[in-house]
């Protein structure tokens, strides 16, 4: 993608959604794969979602290499279902599950804004 600024790295996904509801423009939560990845972070990540859903501002948004899953990837493309501000998306070596995969990728295709 060329010349993208890294966005504020965020210490987890309550971080993160703190951020979003200040109004952050760009956001990277480092790694949370294997057994770093429990329950607490599948709340955080509602959370995470939640704010996403509800933030005008986010234009770029990097979670690679996070163990996401399917249920996850549902709530994540729910958040960006009527984003029309968000730029930049990097999954990269996400763990999405194959009907997590479908989903998001049906919503970003719907998504005007996102460089392609």
């Amino acid at each position: 993608m060329g010349n993208v600024p890294q966005p504020h790295g965020y210490h987890d996904y309550r971080d993160a959604a703190q951020g979003l509801n200040n109004g952050a423009g760009m956001v990277s939560i480092p790694v949370i794969l294997g057994s770093n990845y429990n329950e607490r972070h599948a709340e955080e990540f509602t959370v995470f979602t939640n704010a996403l859903e509800k933030n005008r501002t986010c234009t770029q948004l990097w979670l690679c290499n996070h163990q996401i899953k399917t249920r996850g990837a549902m709530k994540l493309a729910k958040a960006l279902k009527n984003n029309n501000v968000l730029q930049y998306l990097s999954l990269a070596g996400s763990e999405l599950g194959p009907l997590g995969t479908e989903r998001i990728s049906s919503t970003l295709s719907k998504l005007t804004n996102l460089k392609r």
